[in-house]
């Protein structure tokens, strides 16, 4: 019997598998941040909407006022670290924070064209239902508030469908 030595471990090739392994796992791990990954653009805005009515209830709880009271973006701004002159939050497309009396959700109003969103889309925090918020669409025609939601919330059946229907 010949005494070979054990065959000799290539120390450069575990090197570059280890190398290789690390860049993978760092571009999986780095992927969604560089494809614009995260919270879209609409669930940043209703962020800030939430944000606006937390500190809109800490005023008003420490102020002790209930009730339909205006609350102004200056009344707000000392509970809002690094608060500027441009507004309470960051605009994450351009859009204007509209605050309203206690009671009712803040909203934001989109200045610009935002995919499927023409610009004066208002998007409305609604803390006292369970759905957190809403889209309203400019109104062409002029409704009664010049706005008209998104999505209809009513239960409507088409004509033909009422036809179907036995009486």
């Amino acid at each position: 019997m010949s005494d070979q030595p054990p065959p000799k471990v290539r120390v450069g090739f575990l090197f570059a598998a280890l190398t290789v392994a690390l860049v993978l796992f760092f571009a999986w791990s780095m992927l969604p941040m560089l494809t614009g990954g995260g919270p879209t653009k609409t669930m940043r805005i209703v962020n800030n909407l939430r944000q606006i009515e937390v500190v809109k209830q800490m005023w008003a709880s420490d102020h002790g006022l209930t009730g339909a009271v205006q609350i102004s973006e200056q009344d707000l701004a000392s509970y809002f670290p690094g608060y500027s002159s441009n507004g309470l939050v960051r605009p994450v497309i351009g859009e204007r924070y509209i605050i309203h009396r206690l009671g009712v959700g803040p909203e934001a109003q989109i200045t610009r064209t935002y995919g499927r969103l023409p610009a004066g889309t208002v998007i409305r925090l609604r803390p006292e239902s369970n759905r957190l918020y809403r889209v309203f669409l400019p109104n062409q025609q002029g409704g009664a508030d010049g706005r008209q939601p998104i999505r209809s919330e009513s239960n409507r059946i088409s004509a033909a469908a009422a036809s179907r229907r036995s009486p």
